[in-house]
């Protein structure tokens, strides 16, 4: 034990130790740049997707509803809307086509301004339909006062 304990503090001795990675330096510099990129790009990864089944709109949705996204013009409305929301959806003609529309989800991230946003409602089925073929011209919103 004793002689390993010699060869270890003579293997180790601040001289020693400089001179192995100075033969090595190269090798010392590449890891340590592989690990620099790594842990950059380990940083940056956006955070994993979760599927629209897993998130909280297919519990919001009562058994007589559905979810439909709807688009909205001017997307600086969607910023005033919160999830639990009763709206009014107009069209272009001024005559709401959906009333008492539940909102789900709001958009959580873009990528600048733009002039229209994509928020999930939950309205009656038939609703669903008429706005579904209502096209995709975009819609204003009324906003219900809660009860």
């Amino acid at each position: 034990m004793g002689e390993l304990l010699a060869k270890v503090r003579r293997d180790l001795a601040p001289g020693q130790v400089r001179r192995g990675l100075g033969r090595r330096r190269r090798l010392v510099s590449a890891i340590l740049a592989g690990l620099g990129v790594l842990m950059i790009v380990t940083a940056l990864r956006p955070a994993p997707a979760v599927p629209v089944a897993e998130q909280s709109v297919a519990i919001a949705v009562q058994p007589s509803e559905v979810a439909v996204p709807i688009t909205i013009r001017p997307a600086a409305i969607a910023s005033t809307l919160e999830p639990g929301m009763t709206i009014d959806i107009v069209a272009d003609s001024n005559t709401p086509i959906v009333r008492e529309a539940r909102v789900l989800r709001l958009p959580t991230s873009g990528f600048g301004p733009t002039s229209e946003a994509v928020v999930v409602v939950a309205v009656p089925e038939a609703s669903g339909m008429r706005l579904a073929s209502a096209g995709s011209g975009g819609f204003g919103v009324i906003i219900r006062p809660t009860m």
